[in-house]
This record gives C-alpha cells, structure tokens and sequence, in this order.
C-alpha cells in the first residue's frame, strides 16, 4: 500500500488518452496543503507520462496525509509502484 497517493482506475476501452482527476480531502488539512498536494500530483504525472506509456482509463489520484511533504523520489516512486500493480503502465518505446 502507499503512503502517499491512493489510486483509482476505470479502464475506458476507447483508444483516448488517459484522463486524470486529482482530489485531496479536508482531512489533509486547509486549503493550501490541499493544493500543494495536488499541484505535486500533477508534476508527477507529467514526469511518469514523459517516461511511460499509459494505457487509455480515467484515473483519479487522492492524496494522502504526507504526500505535500514527503520526499519528492518517495511520491514518484510510490506512484510508479500503484501504476505497475494497476496494470496501467507500459514502458515508452
């Protein structure tokens, strides 16, 4: 399991790229924590994406307690790791 990210897949079955929805709850804390994660789920996105193909689903990423603080190799890390045991990731090339 994460400690950082929690991700949900809905495979699409069309030949579209993968849409993404981000969301932090109240839990995490105010409004600017919220957003920081969510503005590092984002950048992380964009690194795995310019690395890996992703197969066409709607994916939607919750954050986590730690994700706007947590070491920024842990959160890539940890969302590479939910990609692969979701079966959405294919390495580009």
């Amino acid at each position: 399991m994460s400690e950082t990210v929690i991700v949900q897949v809905k495979f699409t079955g069309e030949a579209d790229a993968p849409r993404f929805g981000y969301t932090a709850t109240k839990k995490i804390g105010n409004a600017v924590v919220r957003n920081r994660a969510k503005r590092r789920l984002r950048s992380a996105v964009v690194d795995i994406v310019k690395t890996y193909n992703i197969k066409p689903a709607d994916i939607v990423l919750i954050a986590r307690d730690t994700t706007g603080t947590c070491d920024w190799e842990k959160l890539l890390k940890d969302l590479k790791w939910c990609f692969k045991r979701l079966e959405i990731l294919n390495p580009a090339g």
